[in-house]
């Protein structure tokens, strides 16, 4: 894989877009939500802006000081299509399994703008899927690291229901 710089503008604005959205739904200001990312309202509507992983993450640390909702990132992520994506996003809609897409989305998650690392296992008929934040020098407060982790779960989940016929059994979560 090519190795990306943090603050390398080469992905979608979309992650951005959906929380700065979010927040705004909460009556916070957009200015606000996008403090510190050098990016303006008009740039998240244009489909050529570009952002860097630091942006995303600063837009995170935005959110966790402004949003109101206990389930914001969660909420947020839930928002996030995996249309949204580009071509990582039809590829992963046209895999035939969710075995072939689990092993897609891990392979080429560097093209979905990261700030978590996935891993995903099978092992005796279960499975088991790992969220972890990247090791980025700006993920390292608690509260951060615990928004990237359900902001990816949300959008995790939204992938499943835009993948019908794929359905996923639970079980309980070993501590």
């Amino acid at each position: 894989m090519i190795e990306i710089g943090w603050e390398q503008r080469i992905y979608p604005a979309a992650k951005i877009a959906i929380v700065v959205d979010a927040l705004a739904a909460e009556g916070v200001p957009v200015a606000d939500a996008l403090r510190r990312t050098s990016l303006s309202p008009s740039d998240l509507q244009s489909p050529t802006t570009q952002v860097s992983v630091n942006q995303v993450i600063e837009t995170y640390r935005n959110a966790v000081r402004l949003a109101h909702a206990p389930h914001f990132a969660f909420e947020a992520g839930l928002k996030t299509h995996v249309s949204s994506y580009g071509m990582y996003g039809f590829a992963i809609l046209s895999s035939m399994n969710f075995r072939e897409t689990m092993h897609f989305a891990v392979k080429y998650h560097q093209l979905a703008t990261p700030v978590v690392k996935l891993q995903f296992r099978e092992e005796a008929g279960r499975v088991d899927w790992t969220i972890d934040p990247l090791p980025h020098p700006a993920i390292d407060a608690r509260p951060l690291v615990g928004f990237a982790r359900n902001a990816d779960c949300g959008i995790a989940s939204c992938d499943r229901a835009d993948r019908p016929g794929q359905a996923l059994s639970r079980s309980p979560r070993r501590a």
